[in-house]
């Protein structure tokens, strides 16, 4: 059986940089980090959960979207 996305959603992608203590946009966007929420330079990612039945295996998928995509 095929994968199949459980849920999915539009949103701001951070990463935790452990050396600096704060939270970093995904991506590398230079200039960008701190606490709360980014800056308008990130443009928000669509994230999904994937699920495969078979394998009772799950996947996290995020991809950047352009300025003119919605979702």
């Amino acid at each position: 059986r095929s994968e199949r996305v459980l849920c999915s959603a539009r949103a701001a992608v951070l990463l935790y940089d452990e050396a600096q203590k704060l939270w970093v946009p995904a991506g590398g966007v230079p200039g960008a980090g701190g606490a709360g929420p980014p800056p308008p330079q990130n443009p928000p990612s669509c994230v999904q959960l994937f699920h495969q039945p078979g394998s009772l295996g799950f996947r996290l998928v995020g991809r950047r979207l352009g300025p003119e995509q919605q979702v």
